[in-house]
């Protein structure tokens, strides 16, 4: 009985040797794992210009302070009436980064990543200042377009005035939306708004975004070619405190975010092709059909 016993007691000890060896196997490419998937978070997190940085930290920042009840909302939405008889400027920008929570903020927010990165390390590659100039002599058209409709929040058409602009810089590139629907960047900023109306929302606030992205780059881009006159130029005070590098972020997270070389930098002979479009969920490269 006590040989049974002593026996008994070894195969307890040599299963629980066994069931639990591969736990600490298992454990340390757990902590590898995550160890890894900071890093590559922290070099995407790194690779993001600075303009485009501080547009989503804010956004995130407003957004999740007031939807959990830290900050009121009332304070910070856009009044005019507030602004010019109590002289609270501050909600000129801070109704621009103010959402709901929710799928729609989700979407905003890696069309605004994504494509506010592509123009700052493209067309603006090295140019935070004109980049910065850029956002500058748009927003009064949305301050007044937002006072125009009765617009409380801006951050819609903000966006929207961004990807309209960023579709003009690159409007052949094919791209895919949900459910499979297939079209050329240049209809991005329509299909967002048609998106934004099955959702359930209005799409004057759209709209507006697209008709600033119009003027400016109607502005920017097509009067000094066909009239040869500059008529938006980024002053040189903010070049001194905001001086143009000629460097860009580097890629981020697997590859996600590539630098892109504007197009009149580009080799005539060699076909390369802007970031390709918006994959549903994926984090690809942005490079290539």
């Amino acid at each position: 009985h006590h040989t049974h016993h002593t026996r008994q007691h070894n195969n307890n000890k040599d299963t629980w040797q066994t069931t639990n060896q591969p736990t600490k196997q298992t454990n340390k490419p757990n902590k590898q794992r995550e160890k890894r998937n900071m890093t590559d978070i922290q070099a995407w997190w790194n690779g993001v210009p600075p303009v485009t940085k501080w547009l989503f930290s804010l956004s995130c920042g407003f957004t999740l302070l007031i939807n959990f009840g830290i900050l009121p909302a009332g304070p910070f939405v856009y009044e005019p009436s507030m602004i010019i008889h109590k002289f609270q400027v501050w909600r000129l920008l801070t109704s621009l980064f103010i959402w709901k929570l929710g799928f729609n903020f989700i979407v905003q927010m890696i069309f605004l990543v994504r494509h506010s990165q592509q123009l700052e390390q493209g067309e603006f590659l090295g140019r935070t200042a004109d980049y910065l100039w850029l956002l500058c002599v748009t927003l009064p058209f949305l301050w007044v377009g937002g006072w125009l409709m009765n617009l409380m929040l801006l951050g819609s058409s903000f966006i929207s005035m961004l990807l309209y602009i960023w579709s003009k810089q690159y409007p052949n590139i094919q791209m895919s939306f949900m459910f499979g629907i297939k079209f050329e960047s240049k209809y991005l900023p329509w299909v967002l708004l048609g998106f934004h109306v099955l959702l359930g929302g209005s799409p004057w606030a759209d709209l507006l975004g697209i008709l600033v992205g119009h003027l400016y780059w109607f502005v920017s881009m097509v009067v000094p070619r066909t009239h040869g006159m500059t008529l938006i130029r980024t002053p040189e005070w903010v070049k001194r405190w905001i001086p143009n590098t000629g460097t860009a972020g580097i890629a981020g997270l697997h590859g996600g975010f590539q630098q892109i070389i504007p197009p009149h930098q580009q080799p005539p002979a060699a076909h390369q092709q802007p970031p390709r479009g918006y994959n549903w969920g994926q984090g690809n490269a942005l490079g290539g059909n």
